[in-house]
């Protein structure tokens, strides 16, 4: 048994903050397997310059690896759309994406290029309540 938690708190009209842990009691997948099932954290920083832009910064800390620091960017293109483009550092990789706001519902397409796996997608739909 694990869980999962987070917080964003906006600092300003222009800077966001977040956090995030996942299974920080490093529980394992059962007694009779040795692995432990990763205990992950993450901090990040959001920056809007204007109300089509924003500036990604994360870092993300699995423990027993090294860091990863990701960045990227949001550009909202016709209020409804959105482009989105990132590079993570230690492992090299690069990624970009569209995302349609519709009433309450986001619908998200992403592309992650990974120099030992290529290229990988994701869809996404998260409905607001």
């Amino acid at each position: 048994l694990t869980f999962e938690t987070g917080l964003i708190y906006s600092i300003n009209e222009k800077l966001i903050f977040g956090c995030h842990v996942f299974n920080p009691m490093m529980r394992s997948f059962s007694e009779n397997v040795q692995e432990n099932i990763p205990s992950i954290y993450k901090v990040g920083l959001s920056y809007l310059p204007s109300k089509e832009f924003m500036v990604n910064l994360e870092i993300e800390k699995d423990v027993g690896f090294d860091p990863k620091v990701r960045t990227g960017i949001e550009y909202k293109v016709l209020g409804k759309l959105f482009l989105r483009a990132g590079f993570s550092y230690k492992e090299v990789e690069t990624s970009f994406g569209i995302g349609y706001k519709l009433w309450k519902t986001n619908i998200d397409i992403s592309f992650q290029e990974n120099a030992q796996l290529g290229l990988s997608s994701t869809l996404s739909c998260i409905y607001h309540f």
